[in-house]
């Protein structure tokens, strides 16, 4: 594919999925081509190959204030399709938060396998599992397992009959959510990395690492779900403030083994 691009006269390739890691710097040093990957800062290339990798640990941590202020029982929900630096980023900011906002919460934490990103059924599975062991908030990530993930919020009530809600990562699923359990999702706009690799093409410095975060406007939260209080959504807006002026310090744990090493202490059992 990549080589059938450059024969096609690219002068710039976004090879946005770890899968190209290896093969997108390859094609760069073959051909002169510039080639920009995620999550793969080792191979960046002044002049040839660029890098995007994700901070959204500031979103994430966020979301889980959101969830520790709108759960009922007290027992809030991560089911993870796998555990990429980007995910495992993404668990300890929303841990961190929930921590903050909510001290007595108790946090379930669920990963399928390796690379699970587009198992709907399994991850409908496992968050029906959380429900059912009394979470009423689930935080959820999963490329295409994450409409799995949606349904099941959907279709099972919370322990006490109320809403399991459910909030989604990257998009807007707001379209397809019949029952009205979305309550947020953390959105990553790409479209301002992308700006960003395309102007360094265009101005002669390409070759470098770009973030997407909320310092960029990369990371933000989706319009909150009517049910949020008024109260929490003030209480979030100030927290963003704080976010982005550096005054809250959010953990950045892109490995699984420390990520469960967090947790654990986190939220000791």
């Amino acid at each position: 594919t990549l080589r059938d691009m450059v024969k096609k006269g690219c002068e710039l390739i976004i090879c946005h999925a770890s899968g190209y890691q290896t093969v997108a710097p390859e094609i760069a040093r073959e051909t002169g081509v510039r080639v920009t990957t995620v999550e793969n800062h080792r191979d960046i290339t002044p002049g040839l190959i660029s890098d995007i990798d994700t901070q959204p640990q500031g979103g994430c941590y966020m979301a889980g204030w959101l969830a520790g202020k709108m759960t009922r029982s007290n027992i809030v929900g991560i089911v993870a399709s796998a555990e990429p630096p980007t995910w495992n980023r993404m668990s300890a900011g929303f841990a961190q938060g929930l921590k903050a906002a909510n001290p007595n919460c108790r946090l379930l934490y669920s990963v399928i396998g390796e690379a699970a990103y587009a198992d709907a059924a399994r991850r409908k599975h496992n968050t029906q599992d959380q429900i059912g062991v009394g979470a009423d908030v689930i935080f959820g990530m999963g490329d295409g397992a994450s409409f799995g993930m949606l349904q099941a919020c959907a279709l099972k009530k919370a322990k006490d009959g109320g809403k399991a809600w459910f909030i989604d990562v990257i998009g807007d699923k707001r379209s397809i959510d019949r029952a009205g359990v979305l309550l947020s999702s953390v959105i990553m706009d790409l479209s301002v990395v992308y700006e960003e690799v395309i102007q360094s093409h265009m101005d002669g410095t390409f070759g470098k690492q770009h973030w997407v975060g909320m310092n960029n406007g990369a990371i933000y939260l989706l319009d909150l779900n009517k049910a949020v209080p008024n109260s929490v959504k003030k209480g979030l807006n100030a927290i963003e403030q704080k976010l982005i002026a550096g005054k809250i310090k959010v953990v950045d744990i892109p490995t699984a083994v420390e990520l469960h090493k967090y947790l654990k202490n986190l939220f000791p059992r």
